[in-house]
Formats: C-alpha cells, structure tokens, sequence
C-alpha cells in the first residue's frame, strides 16, 4: 500500500511541476520547473523499481529494479545539475518580475 502511494505521489508532482512548466511565462523559470520534473520522475521510476521488486520478486522484477533505478538515479542526477545551474537565472527572473 505504501509503495502505492508513493507512486502515486510521485507521479502527482511530476504532473504538477509539467502544468507549471507549462504555464510559466520566463524560460529560466519553465526549464527549472522542468528540471524540478525531471526529478521527480526519477522518484517515481525508483519507486515503482521497488515495488515491482517487492510484489513480484522473480528475476524479470530483477531486472526492471536495476535497469529503473540506475535511469531514475539519472534523472535525479541531471535534473538537480540542471536545476542548480538554472538557479542564478530564476533569482534574476523572479527580481525582474515583482
């Protein structure tokens, strides 16, 4: 049931962060919205990794834990880089706006 959730809440906020991605107005501001789904979307792949692994255990669950965990670890590696890069530029964004 946890692992449920979690799913579902990671795949919640990664909808979240897109409807804001796409709403934004500044593109500093649209692509850390972006790299902040990009994170998220990491979440959800090593959550879901998990509790496939976790409810079926054979080897083909295996298989799919190793293989979504290392390309969710991706996505959370690249989306925080690019999110830390983009940082200096969303303070400019957001100084420019009020």
């Amino acid at each position: 049931m946890f692992g449920a959730i979690t799913i579902i809440g990671f795949l919640m906020i990664f909808l979240y962060f897109k409807v804001y991605q796409y709403r934004s107005q500044h593109e500093a501001i649209r692509r850390s919205y972006g790299a902040k789904s990009n994170i998220a979307i990491g979440f959800f792949f090593i959550s879901f990794a998990i509790n496939s692994y976790v409810q079926l255990q054979s080897s083909v669950a295996a298989f799919v834990l190793v293989a979504f965990v290392a390309f969710g670890g991706v996505n959370i590696f690249l989306g925080y880089k690019h999110f830390k890069a983009l940082q200096p530029y969303v303070e400019k964004a957001l100084a420019e706006k009020s």
